[in-house]
């Protein structure tokens, strides 16, 4: 196959310049003359499409399965020849390849996990419409801004006669049949290294191979040759993530083991099935993450968990119309039903008569396209009490938006649209885009109390303490009840130094939900105002319940270093740093604990990683003043002074409300 240099002309295409080649063939930028837009063409080699009589089989399944349209999908334009030569015109994709992105090393568990969703989503609207991918590696997945995926050639996969046009693809369907080998050895399942059949659970393996080099830098199965790995595939059971990987959570490796079965029936049955799977598991890992960080207010509630505005909520938390017009009747009762979740506040007469109105308003008017996946990803934020990943939020305002552009859209989709932008922003430290988010959502629905949270959250990242204060009250004056809005009032206390503000607002939050993110923000809140054991009791108690949170560890440390115990505190912020290498309150008290174990060296590399974290990202609720005094002494050239000696605790104080001479051994949390 003769290369195409710059300048040269494939049909009505200019090329630019060579992007890449691969097994398939070479792909180059060009320009479209037509259409007067940048594109990709992907020249394939001449063994791909073999014979006359495979080329026009090619090019006729080709341009079906190209029909796909997903965010996840590089769109692919046309597929053509000309001068004897077959070639895609795909969409030019900006960002790099997961390759490339995957270079330096192994990726965050958070980031992994939120990729291989994205490339499992892919997947799963592929198979869907018959076609199965079959070479799905980090070539082929491109990585753009906040971590989106396009994966690239879906477009020349093999779509099934019988499968293109059906709604769900069975597992046990095949797709292909060709008898031959198709694929990279190293990312092939043992079914398609012997030439069988492939189907869904095909792409799951490559998926699960995939996430496996993401966490731990390397492929699950390795040889001299192709053969090798092939071989190894169909025969070895795979090292086991935690061997490269000490830090990656249970749940990942739970997730490869099961993507990566050699048995098709033991794998995920489809990708939609695993898209789900790594969706809660970004959930778990985020909810560590975000438990140190305090990214992101920790619970967010959903618009199910407010006074309701009836113009405008009451639509928005009814299910997706079925295709008939839903009976009075059932209009009735399903707002019955959303005017009692929500706790409708006010006189039984007032309650019909704005049901009545709002009933009226949602037969006349309902939406044809309800963002179902948007307020599901709100009320499960709610309802599990965890954050959600930059990817989730992202696809919940997509949604959003897509009901946007019905008649009779409601207000409070809009703010919700703002709000998950906002999110997603705010977890990626996008500060001032975040601030207008929410900004713009608060203004657009004057009830709707989460933007407030949220400006709450953000305020406290942006070294404003009173100001979160004033946003956290005026979420709780708008939903008196919500525990986001408590916990983010304690948060703000605690940043600035109001300790037993702080403890009072976050008791109040655990008393209505026993997330151990709030118990070990309050044990944070104990260890900064002297009741060591009180502090100690949270945190063991968050442990129980979550043992791989990242702040009950440092607190755990905190106390241990203040009495003199190096070894208990190395042991917990081992622990700390392996769950959340981006902690810099993790790094810090691990230095500390090897200062005061004489492990200079080692000492000396924890504490200068803790000073770059935190100059970084100013940690929420770091021990700014120890972080100061070891940049000096670390900039002099020097080791800090280790931490040491027994500190005496105070008693605890009393709960908001009750006298202050109640005893803390009657407090109940």
């Amino acid at each position: 196959m003769t290369e195409l240099v710059p300048g040269a002309r494939l049909a009505h295409f200019v090329i630019s310049r060579r992007l890449g080649a691969g097994g398939m063939g070479v792909v180059y930028e060009a320009l479209d003359e037509t259409l007067g837009r940048r594109v990709a063409v992907k020249v394939l080699t001449p063994e791909l499409v073999g014979s006359a009589e495979r080329r026009q089989r090619f090019l006729r399944e080709a341009r079906s399965a190209a029909a796909m349209s997903h965010p996840n999908i590089a769109t692919v334009y046309e597929i053509d020849e000309a001068d004897g030569q077959v070639f895609i015109v795909m969409e030019l994709v900006p960002g790099e390849s997961l390759r490339d992105a995957m270079a330096p090393g192994r990726l965050p568990i958070s980031r992994a996990l939120d990729i291989a969703h994205g490339m499992a989503e892919a997947a799963e609207h592929a198979h869907a419409a018959g076609v199965v991918h079959r070479d799905l590696k980090p070539e082929n997945v491109m990585v753009l801004s906040e971590d989106r995926v396009k994966v690239l050639d879906f477009g020349i996969a093999k779509p099934d006669d019988d499968l293109g046009t059906a709604n769900t693809l069975p597992a046990s369907a095949p797709i292909t049949e060709e008898g031959r080998v198709i694929g990279t050895p190293g990312y092939m399942a043992p079914e398609q290294a012997r030439g069988a059949a492939v189907d869904a659970r095909t792409d799951v393996f490559a998926i699960g191979i995939v996430l496996y080099e993401m966490v731990t830098g390397t492929r699950p199965f390795v040889g001299r040759s192709s053969l090798d790995v092939m071989v190894a595939t169909s025969r070895d059971d795979p090292p086991p993530v935690s061997s490269h990987n000490p830090g990656a959570p249970p749940i990942v490796e739970t997730i490869v083991r099961r993507c990566l079965a050699k048995a098709p029936e033991a794998r995920y049955q489809s990708a939609g099935e695993l898209a789900r799977a790594l969706a809660a598991a970004s959930r778990e890992v985020s909810a560590h993450e975000m438990a140190t960080t305090q990214a992101m207010p920790t619970p967010f509630p959903s618009t199910l968990q407010r006074p309701a505005s009836p113009t405008t909520t009451a639509a928005a938390v009814l299910p997706a119309p079925p295709a008939a017009q839903p009976s009075r009747k059932g209009v009735l009762l399903a707002l019955v039903v959303a005017f009692a979740v929500v706790g409708y506040a006010g006189s039984k007469a007032v309650r019909q008569k704005r049901a009545r109105a709002a009933e009226r308003a949602v037969a006349s008017a309902v939406p044809a396209v309800t963002p179902k996946l948007g307020l599901d990803t709100l009320d499960r934020y709610g309802s599990d009490g965890v954050p959600l990943s930059p990817g989730e939020w992202e696809t919940a305002a997509l949604d959003f938006e897509r009901g946007l552009a019905e008649p009779g859209a409601p207000v409070r989709w809009g703010a919700a649209r703002l709000l998950s932008l906002g999110m997603r922003d705010l977890a990626h430290g996008k500060l001032e885009a975040a601030e207008q988010s929410f900004m713009a959502a608060a203004a657009r629905d004057g009830s709707f109390a989460l933007p407030h949270v949220a400006l709450s959250s953000l305020r406290v990242r942006q070294g404003k303490p009173d100001d979160a204060v004033r946003e956290a009250q005026t979420a709780q004056t708008l939903a008196p009840d919500l525990v986001v809005a408590i916990a983010a009032a304690g948060r703000a206390h605690a940043a600035a130094g109001r300790h037993t503000d702080a403890i009072e607002q976050f008791r109040r939050a655990l008393a209505k939900s026993p997330a151990p993110a709030i118990r070990a923000q309050l044990a944070l809140a104990y260890h900064h105002a002297g009741f060591d054991d009180a502090a100690l009791r949270e945190a063991n108690e968050a442990l129980k319940t979550e043992p791989d949170n990242v702040m009950a560890h440092v607190v755990i440390a905190e106390r241990a270093l203040e009495s003199g115990d190096g070894k208990q505190a190395l042991e917990h912020t081992e622990r700390a740093v392996a769950v959340d290498p981006r902690s810099g309150s993790a790094w810090l008290a691990h230095g500390d604990a090897l200062l005061l174990l004489r492990r200079h060296d080692e000492a000396k590399k924890a504490l200068s990683e803790a000073v770059r974290l935190w100059s970084e990202t100013r940690q929420v609720g770091a021990p700014v003043a120890r972080l100061e005094l070891v940049k000096s002494a670390l900039d002099a050239g020097k080791l800090p002074v280790p931490r040491g000696g027994a500190k005496t605790g105070r008693a605890l104080p009393a709960p908001a409300g009750a006298p202050r001479s109640m005893p803390a051994k009657s407090t109940q949390l």
